[in-house]
């Protein structure tokens, strides 16, 4: 009995570093570490990207559904979603695909497609506390880098 308990954990043991070395495998939907911010635009574009995103596009945070949405799970990790031109064109906040998203009223989806009046939404304020961000990170950036 002892034997088979020890064979089991140590199966489980196994089975999760395999998946940790392999992250297709792991779980989906597992929380990240959480970004920090490094200033108080960080921490605002945060807090607004929390507020109208994280329920469909945050692993770990999602609100009635299993995975995110359209494989987007990451919108709380700035320093990685800042990097992705799919997202965020480097100096051109204005035009970045994340912000025209909001600013033209697809997103949030479930405020503007689906009409849950529940939700709150974006303010023109909050839009340009994205902005704000955006466009901080790419200045911190450039000087770090010296890439324009």
């Amino acid at each position: 009995m002892a034997h088979t308990l020890l064979k089991t954990h140590l199966l489980a043991s196994v089975a999760a570093l395999f998946c940790m070395a392999h992250p297709v495998l792991a779980d989906e939907t597992a929380a990240p570490a959480m970004y920090k911010p490094a200033n108080d635009v960080e921490a605002k574009a945060m807090g607004v990207l929390d507020k109208h995103c994280s329920r469909c596009h945050q692993v770990g945070k999602l609100v009635k559904r299993d995975k995110a949405a359209k494989g987007f799970g990451d919108v709380m990790q700035l320093n990685t979603l800042t990097t992705n031109p799919k997202r965020i064109l480097p100096g051109n906040p204005d035009g970045s695909p994340m912000f025209q998203v909001l600013a033209n009223k697809q997103m949030p989806y479930d405020v503007y497609q689906e009409g849950d009046l529940e939700k709150p939404t974006p303010t023109p304020e909050e839009l340009t506390a994205l902005i704000k961000k955006e466009t901080a990170h790419w200045q911190r950036a450039t000087r770090l880098t010296g890439i324009k």
